[in-house]
């Protein structure tokens, strides 16, 4: 087997920086002031089998449940918007993708992962923001195709949704390959217990050890993948999934209030962010759902790259769970 090595990272910093705003009256300071609404544009390739407010599935009606908030996470990997020529798909590519879904009625949070390698129609554009094609290619590369960091986000929030039987993206939160040894720092580093033996990350990482993570090792931790092995995206998503639970309880029982400050002046620019006040304010206040889901279906070997085809019977039943009670 050939040497491992890391690629991509994940949404962790942006979670951190959600959490950061709600405290102190900093909630219209720094991030949320910039993206008050999003960039609009004509839709292209609306599914025919798009779900609303009521859907039948296997012969019974369901209703869409009320008080659902969906918040789109995004790592991105590095990128260029300074290229105004004729060059697309320069723009980084969302290699994390985790959607939050919050129930104001039993005041939780739900974690759904998205494989990055999932295959599924993606809209192309070149530098000016013109429509070219659509084409069926993994779900990452459609950050790829705008031309800031704002658009990168809405055009990714609106092919995950039409991944998801149209369902609607509420807000989004991306942070940049660079910003996350800056924030683990602010944050005095991170501190966990292993639940599983990482030793082929870090010879001192074995399970039951007690290690506070600086900035590099975070980002090792989270973007580390062997790229000698199928599927290895996988287990990249299983640690992210739980270094995400760990911050979320860290977070319930100590504010970091003091940090909004340091963490908007030495990381700001590495994030972009359209998620409202109130919402910011349910992430912090709500619990997180033990229940780890995930996009169901397959993993192959492309030519290229591994990919990951959705199993579409099962992401209906995942949508009725998740969004919908019987009529």
């Amino acid at each position: 087997m050939g040497p491992r090595k890391p690629s991509a990272l994940t949404i962790i910093a942006a979670v951190l920086i959600c959490v950061a705003l709600v405290s102190a009256g900093m909630l219209i300071k720094g991030l949320l002031g910039r993206n008050s609404s999003a960039p609009q544009d004509n839709i292209h390739n609306i599914a025919d089998n798009d779900w609303g407010v009521t859907v039948t599935y296997k012969d019974k009606k369901y209703t869409q449940k009320d008080g659902l908030t969906t918040v789109l996470l995004l790592g991105i990997d590095e990128g260029d918007y300074s290229d105004t020529s004729a060059n697309i798909g320069t723009a980084g590519r969302s290699d994390a993708l985790i959607l939050l879904v919050l129930d104001d009625k039993t005041k939780t949070t739900k974690v759904v992962t998205i494989s990055r390698d999932t295959i599924t129609d993606v809209d192309y554009y070149d530098k000016q923001g013109t429509y070219l094609s659509t084409n069926p290619v993994q779900i990452n590369m459609q950050y790829a195709f705008g031309d800031s960091a704002r658009r990168s986000c809405f055009l990714t929030k609106r092919t995950v949704g039409r991944l998801l039987h149209g369902r609607r993206i509420d807000g989004c939160a991306s942070v940049t390959i660079d910003g996350i040894p800056a924030i683990a720092d602010i944050l005095g580093g991170i501190t966990i217990t292993f639940e599983e033996d990482y030793t082929d990350i870090d010879p001192a990482w074995a399970k039951g050890a007690t290690v506070t993570l600086d900035g590099p090792q975070t980002e090792r931790f989270i973007r580390y993948r062997d790229l000698n092995e199928h599927g290895s995206n996988n287990a990249r998503m299983r640690r992210q999934e739980w270094l995400l639970g760990q911050l979320f309880d860290m977070f319930g029982s100590k504010g970091i209030g003091s940090l909004t400050d340091q963490i908007l002046d030495k990381a700001g620019k590495y994030i972009e962010n359209d998620i409202d006040a109130d919402t910011i304010k349910k992430l912090s206040q709500y619990a997180m759902d033990p229940e780890r889901l995930s996009l169901p279906g397959k993993n192959v070997i492309g030519q290229l790259h591994d990919e990951f085809y959705v199993d579409d019977d099962a992401l209906q039943q995942l949508l009725i769970d998740l969004f919908y009670e019987p009529a």
